[in-house]
């Protein structure tokens, strides 16, 4: 487990750098959060399912698996077509503006900061994937409401409003935060094994 965990730690921190390679060479600094996003999916559904010992994928496994490649997908797709449009992100804009001479060395290692995030974000999907407890608790299942309602709500919105997605930037980045959300509150019936969630 310690290796595969090693591995991902890298693999993600590579990922970044790779990033910001491609940030350099575009100039559009959109494709750091396209391989933000893939690379937390892929990530977390390598250690949600890799196999640590003969036996099988539980449930659990696959439904975690499932709902982060789900939300890899569709927030992946979401920001490759900005990215494609060719417009430099303007939270990127301004930090490049803000640091100055500085850039250079400070964004690398803020995207490296990135990479830690997508690991951390992973462990957390691992430990919800292979919690060893039997079935589905009441935690999991409102983890599982928040993890389906926040995206949803981010496509329904807009369409209901007759909006672009992108008139609610909040509400994009409140479909992340639900699902960081979530995770937690799935793995807490692990940490906290004496309370009854079921």
């Amino acid at each position: 487990m310690t290796a595969l965990l090693i591995i991902v730690l890298i693999a993600c921190s590579l990922l970044m750098l790779g990033a910001w390679r491609v940030q350099q060479s575009s100039g559009n600094s959109s494709w750091v959060d396209v391989a933000w996003t893939f690379g937390t999916g892929a990530a977390g559904i390598v250690l949600a399912l890799y196999p640590l010992h003969p036996g099988g994928l539980s449930a659990r496994q696959i439904v975690v698996g499932l709902i982060v490649a789900v939300w890899s997908l569709r927030l992946g797709i979401h920001i490759t077509r900005r990215a494609l449009r060719g417009k430099d992100d303007p939270r990127y804009a301004k930090l490049r503006e803000s640091w100055g001479a500085s850039y250079g060395w400070k964004m690398p290692a803020f995207l490296q900061l990135q990479a830690l995030s997508v690991f951390i974000l992973a462990c957390f999907i691992m430990l919800a994937a292979r919690n060893p407890a039997p079935g589905f608790g009441i935690v999991d299942i409102l983890a599982l409401i928040v993890a389906v309602a926040g995206p949803w709500a981010n496509f329904v919105v807009p369409i209901m409003v007759g909006a672009r997605d992108m008139a609610f930037p909040r509400l994009n980045a409140l479909s992340l935060w639900t699902l960081v959300a979530a995770i937690p509150l799935s793995v807490g019936r692990r940490a906290l094994r004496g309370l009854d969630t079921g």
